[in-house]
């Protein structure tokens, strides 16, 4: 069936890549992921790419989560953008390495849609300048600071007791909030 998706993790199912050598996951042009269940970086630069944009969908109740020993950006530095999509309700959870964006802003190798959540557990934080999140939780247990000339966009904070939050810029930078600030 070629509506059936190439790579697929199912809901409740958990995929953890966690071996000292990259492992990388080439989804082929025309081809599709569909991310359900659970999906774990970490150990080493482990890689999900696909050809083009959209090919990687995370639905909601699926977590993609960077932990311990990942380092890069886990969809890739070049080619196409915007090939992997947080759907609402689906949740990235920032524990290592670099950023999803993978392309300089404002381009993206991720889109984080309305309703998705990017969970920051790191202490050294996030890449703000340029980009857009949707619900933006910072669960740390630490300080964050992020620095940056460009605009940060989310629809939600949320900082977690114990954790805290602060962005500074050149003057002409700003953070835009279209929701709510919380704990």
């Amino acid at each position: 069936d070629t509506g059936s998706p190439a790579f697929e993790i199912g809901p409740g199912s958990v995929l953890i890549s966690n071996g000292t050598s990259p492992i990388q996951f080439n989804v082929a042009t025309g081809a599709t992921a569909l991310i359900s269940g659970t999906l774990t970086f970490s150990g080493t630069s482990h890689r999900l790419v696909a050809a083009m944009a959209g090919a990687l969908t995370f639905t909601s109740g699926s977590v993609y989560e960077t932990a311990t020993g990942f380092s890069g950006s886990p969809f890739g530095t070049t080619g196409t953008a915007d090939i992997a999509v947080f759907q609402a309700g689906s949740t990235y959870r920032h524990g290592a390495g670099g950023n999803p964006f993978g392309l300089a802003a404002p381009a993206s190798r991720v889109v984080f849609q309305t309703g998705s959540e990017f969970v920051v557990l790191t202490p050294t934080g996030f890449v703000a300048t340029g980009r857009t999140y949707s619900h933006l939780r910072i669960a740390n247990s630490s300080a964050i600071s992020t620095t940056g000339n460009g605009n940060l966009q989310f629809d939600n904070l949320f900082v977690e007791s114990g954790s805290s939050f602060a962005h500074s810029g050149n003057g002409t930078a700003s953070i835009r909030i279209r929701g709510n600030v919380g704990s």
